[in-house]
């Protein structure tokens, strides 16, 4: 071997010549079937995807245009049709989009002429709901109305499917194209494993022979000394006869690096106070998510001793929730080289309490790059879900007697509008006013008649069905939602039960008192269609009944009126 080559610099050289043709080599039978990939795919750029987009745009909004006019018409809202009118440019602007790209594009995967009849049947349409808006807007309301409603809602039904048909066909297209870019992606990978495994092979064998000749020894007394210097043992001085070669300098730059290392290490002690007086719980995990490390803060937190956690798996401390966002899977984004600020989470204790924290945490790498370890941190938030809590429930709820507030009756009251008319379903209103309730607060005072509230509000709670809906609205006021009823007269045995719930004396220590109550009743939808006729109708019949003496009810537009006797 000539005297050149006995240079550690020529050999590594001479391997990286290698490797750099090899590379070479492979770069260029890559940077062809990527030119190719890169001419399939900009052609899937330019049609299909932007086809199938604008296809799937234009079936959302006609669905929304479509529901905006189903409420619009189904309730004679002028506001509400003009909305949905003005959504026709949403629909139109994906169609004449879908029209220029096929004219740009002749391999486009529609038919030209069925888009351009599709927009002309939505602009037909549009001219439908126009004329049924101008009736609305003149309040021109009749049987043959009603018709016209029926006819539009038919012609939206055949349009829908019409644009459902026409996406489904751009999203099979683009499903077809793609599945062909997989099958020629797949043979792209095994062509270019193949030649990369040449190369390697190539490579390996070339540094196998100069590592074996100049370089296996040398390095294994440096190993010697790393190992030495890991156990805390003095190193072995190298021999600098041969200064000159590089891996004689490279076990001299190691002496001279591990002579200031051991001048400027930070102690462990100080580390440790550090982590020690942490306000947080911190948990050292090991790339497998077991715990190496805690601190005093993560066993008073948990209730686990540092013995019985440290190889333990974390999820002994995060496993509350396996499906929510707060699972401990979430944790596995550090694995990305992510870092995660103050997520909420669900842990549990070691005596089986469920504690809500918010997670913090990052990766940590060694000196090559490896994942060495996720440092995590966990706050007790407790204390803060607790006020959250509180904030909702006032927010929702009367703070005298828990029962639903105005805010959530009315959003329960609107949800049972919506669904009983999207299913065809009954439901009642019970307008309650207590019968001989100021006299509580006249004689006996506010704090018996704010507990006499409290009481009624639980009989009402217990008495009802569970779906059912009670609020207070008032002082001595009371409106109550009969979900899924059978028939209009099923809300009668209810009433009847809800006065004698409340006919039962009330019993406060030593004061007894007994209370009547005046229900009205109207029932969806033969009383109102909206919430604010059902309300008015409550009311008034709830009037009626008091009018006739209490302690009984009374339902607007029906044929009966009750009064029920206190002794009964």
């Amino acid at each position: 071997m000539s005297v050149w080559f006995r240079s550690i610099r020529a050999k590594v050289w001479l391997c990286v010549t290698i490797v750099l043709m090899g590379y070479f080599a492979a770069t260029l039978v890559g940077f062809y079937v990527n030119i190719y990939q890169y001419k399939r795919l900009t052609h899937l750029q330019a049609t299909h995807i932007p086809l199938t987009t604008l296809g799937n745009e234009a079936l959302k909004q006609f669905e929304q245009q479509t529901e905006e006019y189903e409420d619009a018409f189904l309730l004679a809202e002028v506001e509400l049709s003009q909305q949905a009118a003005e959504m026709n440019n949403h629909v139109l602007n994906p169609l004449d989009q879908l029209i220029q790209v096929t004219k740009t594009h002749p391999t486009s995967p529609v038919d030209l002429t069925k888009l351009q009849q599709v927009r002309k049947d939505y602009l037909q349409l549009s001219a439908m709901a126009e004329q049924l808006h101008t009736k609305i807007a003149s309040n021109i309301f009749s049987a043959t109305s009603q018709t016209e409603i029926q006819q539009f809602s038919e012609a939206q039904r055949n349009f829908g499917d019409e644009l459902h048909s026409l996406a489904t066909t751009l999203n099979n297209a683009l499903l077809l194209e793609v599945e062909q870019h997989k099958n020629r992606a797949l043979n792209s990978i095994i062509l270019l494993s193949v030649l990369f495994m040449v190369v390697l092979f190539i490579v390996a064998l070339s540094v196998s022979q100069v590592s074996s000749a100049l370089l296996v020894a040398p390095l294994r007394h440096i190993q010697e000394n790393i190992e030495r210097f890991e156990q805390g043992l003095s190193l072995k001085k190298p021999a600098l006869e041969n200064n000159s070669d590089e891996i004689g300098q490279l076990a001299a730059a190691f002496w001279n690096m591990t002579e200031k290392l051991g001048r400027t290490t930070v102690s462990k002690n100080y580390v440790d106070n550090i982590i020690n007086n942490m306000s947080g719980a911190l948990v050292v995990l090991r790339p497998d998510l077991t715990i190496h490390k805690v601190n005093p803060q993560t066993q008073d937190l948990f209730g686990f001793s540092e013995e019985e956690l440290i190889g333990q798996p974390l999820t002994l401390l995060v496993d509350c929730d396996q499906d929510a966002h707060n699972s401990p899977e979430r944790i596995k984004k550090l694995f990305r080289g992510e870092s995660i600020r103050n997520t909420e989470i669900c842990a549990t204790s070691k005596s089986g309490q469920e504690i809500p924290l918010h997670f913090s945490g990052a990766p940590m790498y060694d000196d090559l790059g490896n994942l060495n370890a996720l440092i995590c941190l966990f706050d007790d938030v407790t204390e803060l879900k607790q006020a959250e809590a509180k904030l909702k429930q006032l927010a929702h709820h009367d703070p005298l007697t828990g029962l639903a507030n105005r805010n959530l009756f009315f959003d329960r009251l609107q949800h049972a509008l919506h669904d009983a008319k999207r299913h065809g379903r009954i439901f009642a209103l019970l307008y309650l006013d207590l019968d001989k309730f100021k006299p509580i607060n006249d004689t006996l005072g506010h704090e018996f008649g704010d507990l006499a509230l409290q009481e009624i509000s639980k009989r009402l709670q217990e008495t009802l069905r569970g779906d059912d809906t009670v609020a207070r609205i008032g002082g001595d006021e009371f409106i109550i939602i009969l979900n899924g009823l059978p028939d209009i007269n099923a809300a009668v045995p209810l009433a009847e039960k809800v006065i004698r719930t409340i006919l039962t004396p009330i019993q406060i220590g030593s004061l007894s008192h007994q209370l009547g109550v005046s229900v009205g009743i109207s029932v969806f939808p033969g009383d109102g269609k909206d919430t604010d006729t059902l309300i008015s109708t409550a009311d008034k019949a709830m009037y009626v009944a008091k009018h006739s003496g209490g302690n009984g009810y009374s339902g607007a537009g029906h044929d009966y009126t009750c009064c029920i006797d206190p002794a009964e």
